[in-house]
């Protein structure tokens, strides 16, 4: 893979990983090919390949060769890695970790630790509200530990980013809960009401408050 622009050192770790992922190459061809708005025909032409050829990778019934992948990441202006899937698969096992250490932290209630676990995450992954979530979650179980107002600010700044990206978060539910909770104990009655709103579980949101 060396030829391909990936780092030696996933191999060992993601060898088995890119082939599966490369079974599924058709669906990220159709993908980046919808984002950018091109034909089969122009990515054909710049491969020096048949349109039937595209057609049968996009569809499944064919993978490219081995040595298309690099010319097809530059086509698309992406990395092999990405468009393989594979910096997910890696983000969804580095999220795994941060799981699995928050865990364990939790269980001995270190919630101190906790936070500074999905700190890092949030930190890593800036853009991605789960782990934002986990972050805000975290933060509320610190403060029904300590009481520290300083907990309350940051969870109710991190909601609001949260409920304003208005994305399908598996979380959300939770989120608005302990936001909605978080602005009642400042004394912001109006604004939790108005969140209270947005909750999958109206009921639920409004009893907090």
């Amino acid at each position: 893979f060396s030829h391909l622009g990936t780092s030696p050192k996933l191999l060992p770790n993601y060898y088995i990983t890119f082939f599966l992922l490369w079974q599924l190459c058709g669906g990220a061809l159709v993908a980046f090919r919808a984002k950018r708005g091109n034909t089969q025909e122009e990515l054909a032409k710049y491969l020096n390949v048949s349109t039937q050829a595209v057609s049968m990778w996009e569809n499944g019934k064919d993978q490219p060769q081995i040595e298309f992948l690099s010319d097809i990441a530059k086509f698309y202006q992406t990395s092999v890695e990405k468009l393989l899937g594979a910096d997910e698969e890696r983000k969804r096992i580095k999220i795994e970790q941060y799981h699995n250490d928050a865990n364990s932290a939790c269980e001995v209630k270190n919630y101190e630790r906790v936070v500074d676990i999905w700190r890092e995450a949030n930190h890593e992954y800036l853009c991605d509200t789960y782990c934002a979530a986990q972050l805000m979650l975290a933060l509320n179980d610190l403060f029904n530990s300590n009481n520290n107002i300083d907990c309350l600010n940051e969870i109710i700044r991190i909601g609001r980013q949260i409920v304003a990206q208005e994305k399908s978060e598996p979380l959300m539910g939770r989120v608005i809960h302990v936001l909605c909770s978080s602005l009642a104990k400042v004394g912001m009655l109006d604004e939790a009401k108005e969140y209270a709103k947005f909750a999958y579980n109206i009921d639920d949101s409004y009893e907090v408050i």
